[in-house]
């Protein structure tokens, strides 16, 4: 998914008797656009969004393109109409005429260094013998390994061999390739479902990887039947827009580059999968301010810092009461301080009063940081919780609401940095324990993996004094 392509063919709507001639060009950077020479048109003269537009390559490729925006029309100097369109979805393999059709037996994804996370390889033996010149490898495919995510999903990890090379060759490899393989269990899926699935297990190794992880091969599977009445899995290539490019990811050859790996959860993944998959329900945006702090762009250390505040936030909010007294109680007390006003302001107070019952958020941080590891609450929330707690404040309220009142207390610069860092460490914190991790596990992975992924925060001289703990 990382390469640039144009593909030239014919296009059409489907069911549509007109063919135009036009260029397909796919970007990771800048996504999908078609070009026309002519303009596709609906009696209910939809022509601005297309559902689906489908084409033949000139090579023979059946072209499936989804969602489809026109961006412009124009006429060439030679009198022919020209039409552009932004696409969201490109399939390679077929030609779909409508959303009854549009669904598929799995999703499989294949992440770049997605081997180096799992590092479980079935190479046995290698070795050159001097006195005989023989060279031996040996190697067995590993079983694939299949999770229960829900009542709805399964998780395969798939294990494929690919060789190359002949006895007439002078070189000969041997590649062991491991795909996620997301399989409903009542049939085929809709795409929007599966895709939805997709993108919630790269958020989980988003968290792994400590960044977005690069994709080489995404595809959908249809079952299908052979002309021998044998089924088989005919693959759907899929291409979109990515955020994460080949120049901004750091190729990951070793576990220490990783948050954590497949060895340090292999006993419970089963379980923190599950975990993970109810938990994209549950606090949707606190995953997505996580995930999102992980991606390498350019965005100013201010809307980084709210991104994650928010997102703890968000947490605490829907994982823990809002209420700091029940309702009777507070509901008796708004209206005993109702009475005792003027009734002339008695509905502008009650408006006033609406929230009065939420935690602030010195009391939702203060409860959240109680969850942290003791260990790591020691080296995290230097020089001490309260004033962490203080800066996480003033901070987050003077960029939410500029403020002049608190222009002097938010930080900014160098320490707005070192807070948002911090901050986003907390985060990781309490997503790990939402996940099932347990303290031991989780100071084992900050205090190990952080003096690699993020040591301006977790200093080495600082916490190997607990790294006897654990040998």
């Amino acid at each position: 998914m990382q390469n640039k392509f144009k593909l030239k063919g014919v296009w059409f709507l489907p069911g549509s008797e007109e063919r135009f001639n036009g260029y397909l060009t796919y970007s990771p950077t800048h996504g999908i656009q078609l070009e026309l020479l002519g303009v596709l048109s609906e009696k209910n003269n939809k022509q601005y969004e297309q559902e689906f537009i489908v084409g033949t390559t000139s090579d023979g490729k059946k072209i499936t393109l989804h969602k489809c925006f026109s961006t412009k029309r124009s006429f060439s100097s030679n009198g022919f109409e020209t039409s552009n369109y932004d696409i969201l979805f490109l399939f390679i393999g077929k030609h779909f005429s409508s959303m009854k059709d549009f669904q598929f037996s799995n999703i499989s994804c294949e992440y770049k260094d997605f081997d180096n996370w799992l590092d479980l390889y079935g190479f046995t033996n290698i070795k050159y013998q001097k006195e005989t010149k023989e060279t031996i490898h040996e190697y067995k495919q590993l079983d694939d390994m299949l999770f229960e995510i829900s009542d709805e999903l399964q998780c395969k990890f798939k294990f494929d061999t690919y060789t190359t090379g002949s006895i007439h060759n002078a070189e000969a490899k041997i590649k062991q390739v491991c795909e996620v393989v997301l399989i409903p269990k009542q049939g085929s899926k809709e795409f929007e479902q599966l895709l939805s699935w997709f993108q919630t297990f790269t958020a989980f190794l988003t968290l792994a990887y400590f960044e977005r992880p690069l994709l080489n091969k995404l595809s959908l599977n249809i079952e299908s039947i052979s002309e021998n009445d044998e089924k088989y899995f005919k693959e759907i290539e899929l291409y979109y827009q990515r955020e994460v490019l080949k120049k901004d990811y750091g190729k990951k050859n070793h576990r220490n580059y990783f948050l954590f790996v497949y060895k340090d959860i292999k006993e419970n993944l089963e379980i923190i999968l599950q975990k993970w998959f109810n938990a994209q329900a549950l606090i949707n945006p606190t995953i997505a301010g996580l995930t999102e702090a992980f991606i390498k762009r350019e965005q100013v250390i201010e809307f980084k810092f709210l991104n994650i505040a928010h997102a703890i936030e968000l947490y605490h909010r829907r994982t823990k009461s809002n209420e700091v007294v029940s309702k009777e109680i507070h509901k008796k007390k708004i209206e005993e301080i109702i009475d005792s006003v003027n009734p002339e302001y008695s509905l502008w107070l009650k408006r006033k009063l609406e929230f009065s019952n939420e935690p602030t958020l010195s009391e939702r941080l203060e409860e959240l940081i109680n969850e942290v590891p003791a260990k790591v609450k020691l080296i995290l929330f230097k020089p001490s919780i309260e004033e962490f707690i203080k800066q996480f404040k003033n901070t987050r309220n003077y960029y939410t609401h500029y403020s002049k009142k608190l222009e002097k207390k938010a930080l900014t610069n160098s320490e707005l940095f070192n807070l948002t860092e911090r901050a986003k460490i907390f985060l990781v914190c309490i997503v790990l324990k939402e996940i099932g991790l347990n303290e031991a596990e989780i100071t084992n992975i900050i205090f190990r993996k952080g003096v690699f992924l993020f040591n301006h925060i977790i200093k080495y001289d600082e916490v190997k004094k607990y790294f006897n703990d654990w040998n």
